[in-house]
Order: C-alpha cells, then structure tokens, then sequence
C-alpha cells in the first residue's frame, strides 16, 4: 500500500523554534509531503496551555528561512497566525502536528499543555490535528520517538477521525523496553504545587515573590491509561474530545433543573 500524502504539513510546539522535538517531527514527516511548514514560539512556551495573546498586544512575525517562522507568541497564536496570515484561510494544510514535545503530555497534564492545546485549535479550524511527546524519567532520550513518530503519523492518518477529535500520542521512555502501541485513556496524577518564597524590596515597599514548580505523583496507576501503557514501555494513543459536556451529568440535572418554577 502506498503511503499517504499531504498537500500541506502544518507543525508547531510549545518547546520553542529550535527544539530538538520539532526539528526531529519535521525530519519524520518529510517522506509525506513536500509542503512542510514550521511555525513556532520563539522561546518556550510550556504549561502555557490554551492561551491567546490579546488586548491589542503585538506579536512579532520572523521569516527565519522558507516555510519556517519563528512567533513570538504562544502556541496557540502560532496555529492561528499560520492560518489567517502566513498561510492564508485560502491554503490550509491538511495536517496539523504539533510537537514533539519534551515531556510527556499524559492525563491530567493535558490540561496544562501548549502542545496538545495548539492542536486542539487545529481541530476547531478543521483541521485533522495531532499532539505527540516524548516521556522521560530522568535524561531526556528521544530514541523511540525518533524511530517510531513518521509510521504512528501515517497509521493515524489512514485510520481517520473525527473533527471533533484531536489525537494526543506519547513516547515512551528509551529506558524501558518497547512494547508496541496503545490506545489508551487519559490517567490520573496528583499534582503538588512546590513553591518558594523570597521578599524584595523596591524604593522601600515590600513584596513577596513566589515561583513554582509542580511535582506529579503517579499514584496507583490504572490499567488502561496512557500513563500505564507510557510507563510499560509502549507508545499511548488516546483520542481527546473538543466536546467537554458531561452528558450523563447534564441529564440528570435536566430533570432536576428544568422544572423549577421562576414565577415569571
């Protein structure tokens, strides 16, 4: 079978323009089209999930060579930028990846993420999206998903989904032995805030500076998550919904709810 092609390759991070993570995406993708654009965050922009760059503040745009700009904004403003300017609503790829990532992006983090959140503003474009990261425990080793990220790229493209759906994929550490591929749901972690505390005075007017860093603890990790099937050695695949309802919730506050009498 042949393998399938794109008129046009969108692919951006969160990591920064010269991440090892997107310039390794790129390479595994440059089998599937000949129209591979690169539009990324001038520095990084980890952690700083869906965020936009509004309220009249400007975003600066670098041409750093052809098909590869460097914004000095968030993930997000770089899918929207590409669209609307440097693409054009009129040439709109046909693929949208967004990584890969350094760390992993796996359950609860998810909802942290610029990568993953980058691809999610491809799908609400209509564009066939894709987040992909590379989980470490200790050094970071990108063997596997510099051996495995173009064929997974290509297998997800064949299976097709949804515009509903952005697919979210995590590497594995090098460290473990590889063990294939799985679909997965998303885990859970407990997340704990560590944060320090410094004073700093300014023309003598006090001011308490706090930095923070999170430490996640993989506690009891169920069967079926992404974060059994990273930490056993294989790739997790898991679909994510642009639809967060709760619809079991909604329907039964519907019956609780809708028959309540305002008086008007």
């Amino acid at each position: 079978m042949a393998k399938p092609s794109f008129s046009r390759i969108l692919i951006v991070n969160d990591d920064g323009f010269d991440a090892h993570g997107i310039k390794l995406l790129e390479r595994a993708v440059a089998n599937l089209s000949d129209d591979v654009w690169v539009v990324a965050p001038k520095t990084e922009q980890s952690a700083k999930g869906h965020a936009l760059t509004l309220k009249g503040i400007p975003i600066s745009i670098e041409e750093i060579s052809d098909k590869h700009f460097s914004i000095d904004g968030t993930p997000t403003d770089c899918v929207l930028i590409a669209l609307n300017k440097i693409l054009g609503k009129d040439r709109k790829p046909t693929l949208l990846l967004s990584g890969i990532n350094r760390g992993g992006n796996l359950g609860d983090d998810m909802t942290y993420s610029g990568t993953v959140s980058a691809a999610m503003e491809g799908a609400l474009s209509g564009i066939p999206s894709i987040a992909l990261s590379q989980a470490h425990e200790s050094e970071i080793r990108w063997t596997h998903s510099e051996a495995y990220a173009g064929k997974v790229i290509e297998k997800l493209v064949e299976a097709s989904w949804s515009d509903e759906i952005v697919m979210n994929v995590n590497f594995p550490d090098a460290s473990n032995k590889f063990t294939g591929i799985k679909t997965a749901r998303l885990g859970k972690a407990r997340v704990i805030p560590v944060m320090t505390s410094t004073i700093s005075s300014v023309n003598g007017k006090q001011s308490d500076i706090v930095t923070t860093e999170l430490i996640r603890k993989w506690d009891n990790i169920e069967k079926g998550t992404d974060v059994e099937a990273v930490y056993n050695g294989a790739i997790s695949v898991t679909p994510l919904s642009l639809d967060m309802t709760h619809h079991k919730t909604m329907q039964e506050l519907s019956m609780k709810l809708e028959g309540i009498e305002f008086g008007l």
